[in-house]
């Protein structure tokens, strides 16, 4: 069976080593802020991509409910950094905007009767009303990231983003960087290294925060 997604081979999660009390975790989430900011500074990164997973939700439309697990909030990049088979509408566009949602097509069939209905089509999720701007179809595939539906980052009350993005030790995302592929990875690492001494280093020293955190990469191929 085919694939649903295609990793290659520059593609790579960000890892967090936080140090508190002596005591040194390596964690598959991270901050916020950090990407984005590193695609600012380094024009190695070509794509930054969070990723929010939550729980099992509720989903409406019109007097349908119905209940699905592994739900993620995206940056808009998601569908280009993770290669799926759309079956409506457009990966490159399908999360640019606020309350935009793309879903699979199990889901897709289960509230509409396939993928093209679909598509334009509104649903509630939590408190928001989002519409259907993407259909791919659910196939087995070797990912750590087994996804039924994403949602546009964006569409996430800027209150919570907010705090998320003061808080470098709040950790509620996975964060994927693509880097251009004549990027020197040792040398990377290095700067990685000098980004967490200049942005974060000085922030805890500011809130008198009691850890260190730095960074690592981690190719997608190695995470299963």
């Amino acid at each position: 069976m085919t694939s649903t997604m295609t990793m290659l081979i520059e593609n790579f999660r960000v890892l967090s080593e936080m140090t508190v009390n002596n005591q040194t975790d390596k964690l598959g989430l991270s901050s916020f802020s950090l990407t984005p900011m590193l695609k600012a500074e380094y024009p190695e990164v070509e794509m930054a991509v969070r990723v929010t997973r939550t729980g099992k939700q509720t989903f409406w439309h019109e007097d349908k409910v119905l209940q699905y697990e592994n739900i993620y909030f995206a940056d808009a990049d998601f569908f280009q950094f993770f290669k799926y088979n759309f079956l409506a509408g457009s990966p490159t566009t399908a999360l640019l905007e606020k309350n935009s949602v793309v879903i699979s097509d199990e889901i897709a069939r289960g509230f509409f009767g396939s993928p093209e209905e679909a598509l334009g089509k509104m649903i509630q999720f939590s408190k928001s009303l989002n519409k259907v701007t993407g259909v791919f179809k659910k196939e087995f595939n070797n990912s750590h990231l087994d996804v039924n539906a994403v949602i546009s980052i964006s569409t996430l009350p800027e209150s919570y983003t907010e705090k998320l993005s003061w808080d470098w030790f709040w950790m509620a995302q996975s964060n994927y960087i693509q880097l251009h592929p004549n990027t020197n990875k040792e040398e990377f690492k290095l700067k990685l290294d000098q980004f967490a001494e200049r942005h974060i280093d000085p922030w805890v020293l500011e809130e008198d925060v009691q850890g260190r955190l730095r960074y690592h990469l981690q190719e997608l191929k190695d995470i299963h």
